[in-house]
């Protein structure tokens, strides 16, 4: 639990401090909590679109694609490789190293990055 100015906040703290500290004291009760969860990983769900649309013209050039299909709680992110890289033996190493590493990266709160 994580105590705010006139409450607490009882959930799971995946998301780095720069993703709640507004958050977080803005809500002086419980009942707020889970909305501040949700507004939290949008926020994030955000920042990861913004930077797989960055990577994206790289991977489209060997004429694969990424497509964002979910950002968890946990902070594992869920995407589908597509066009080549969809069965591409490099495909795994394309996304440790490649997605995996820069959105650990540039956006706090990212554990780990799964192909689905």
């Amino acid at each position: 639990m994580l105590n705010t100015i006139g409450g607490y906040f009882s959930g799971a703290l995946f998301w780095s401090w720069p993703y709640f500290r507004g958050l977080i004291l803005s809500s002086p009760n419980i009942s707020g909590s889970y909305y501040m969860v949700f507004e939290v990983c949008f926020r994030m769900k955000d920042e990861v679109r913004k930077v797989l649309d960055e990577m994206r013209p790289m991977l489209q050039m060997d004429g694969g694609d990424v497509e964002l299909v979910d950002v968890g709680g946990d902070g594992v992110v869920k995407v589908r490789l597509k066009g080549a890289c969809h069965g591409c033996p490099m495909s795994q190493m394309t996304l440790q190293h490649g997605i995996e590493k820069t959105l650990k990266k540039r956006v706090p709160g990212v554990k780990r990055v799964e192909a689905v």
